[in-house]
């Protein structure tokens, strides 16, 4: 650290564990501190707002704030900065919780000396500059990676487009009923291109948190009944029947109706890819005090080892694949349901089927759900 004075903020409320804390800084050996003080949780993140902090000392028995929601509301202030909980709970239980929210060390009252307290701020400092030069190798290989991907899934329905129209531009397939086949195609690679390009656009929104949720008062059947309707061609042709129990007597919610467009057409693309024949059924229901919309399919399954990562952003299963789909359309569809504030979830089984889950909250008037 070069000899330069590491600036300290005590956030402590006892006037008497303040002064021992001053003495034992101030006899620490390596390099100076230069301390500031603050008796309370407010006070302290004003001072962290003001830039210039190395490093916090925090308890987390302060007047206006106890227990571990102290220190996450420091760490929410400042994130690059190093906290050490310095408190007089000698509690292992609590030390472990606090290291796993992101405190450095954790130290007790009475139990630390001067060099041990200079050697604890120290080593909290390298280590949090450890974790951001590892954070940002991270950002690095994650831009890397959204690159190669992007480019991967936008050049292949242009391959596909690009070689059939170079095909019947240069007059190598004369008969009417193959240039009909290929020009369908060409059409269902620029359909594939523009879904693309919009779920990476909406990928985009939601991580510059221009993603819009515009609200209004809609008919969960009425947006559930157009889903299929706009998918009754693709599942007919794989001898799919999609079937709808979606009472009439559902309440109304508030909700953007073009992302719940959008969130029913990724489910229903998803069941009728990955299965051949047979029956997806969507199913709607009041339950718990939440609207519940089921999607279910008799298909593929999905592996166990994949579960916990279907909802990662390019994340697609080996089955998939050969299947197309930038492995956006759960990603989304999980930020517009949590945006209503609602949840998702999926269960399956491999060779059974699979189910996704998503529960939409109902809007009360005077203690009644809008009817």
């Amino acid at each position: 650290m070069g000899g330069e004075p590491i600036k300290v903020l005590l956030i402590e409320d006892n006037p008497g564990d303040t002064r021992l804390i001053k003495e034992m800084l101030a006899e620490a050996r390596g390099a100076p501190f230069e301390l500031e003080c603050a008796d309370r949780l407010a006070t302290g993140l004003e001072h962290l707002a003001g830039g210039e902090i190395d490093v916090v000392l925090l308890d987390l028995g302060l007047p206006d704030s106890r227990g571990l929601g102290t220190l996450v509301k420091v760490q929410a202030e400042a994130l690059t900065v190093p906290v050490v909980v310095l408190t007089g709970l000698d509690d292992e239980a609590l030390a472990v919780e606090a290291v796993k929210e992101g405190a450095q060390d954790y130290l007790v009252k009475g139990q630390v000396d001067s060099n041990l307290l200079g050697r604890s701020i120290r080593y909290a400092i390298e280590r949090k500059r450890a974790e951001e030069a590892l954070r940002q190798l991270d950002r690095e290989r994650m831009k890397s990676e959204f690159i190669s991907n992007v480019s991967h899934e936008l050049r292949s329905p242009l391959h596909a487009i690009r070689g059939f129209t170079k095909l019947m531009l240069e007059g190598k397939v004369p008969d009417p009923e193959t240039q009909k086949e290929f020009l369908g195609i060409v059409y269902e690679q620029s359909q594939r291109l523009s879904t693309q390009i919009d779920s990476l656009l909406d990928m985009s929104r939601l991580e510059s948190g221009r993603f819009t949720i515009r609200k209004q008062r809609l008919s969960i059947k009425d947006i559930i009944g157009e889903a299929i309707g706009s998918f009754y061609t693709l599942a007919s042709d794989k001898g799919i029947v999609i079937s709808e129990d979606i009472p009439a007597t559902l309440p109304e919610i508030e909700a953007d109706r073009e992302r719940l467009e959008q969130v029913m057409a990724n489910l229903l693309d998803n069941a009728i890819k990955f299965s051949n024949g047979g029956r997806v059924s969507v199913k709607g229901e009041v339950k718990d005090g939440e609207l519940l919309v089921r999607v279910t399919d008799h298909g593929i399954g999905i592996p166990e080892e994949a579960m916990p990562h279907l909802f990662e952003r390019f994340y697609r299963a080996k089955d998939s694949m050969a299947r197309g789909g930038a492995g956006l359309g759960l990603y989304i569809s999980k930020q517009i349901i949590e945006a209503h504030g609602g949840r998702i979830w999926v269960k399956s089984k491999v060779g059974k089927g699979t189910t996704v889950s998503f529960t939409l909250p109902l809007n009360r008037a005077g203690g009644d759900y809008y009817e």
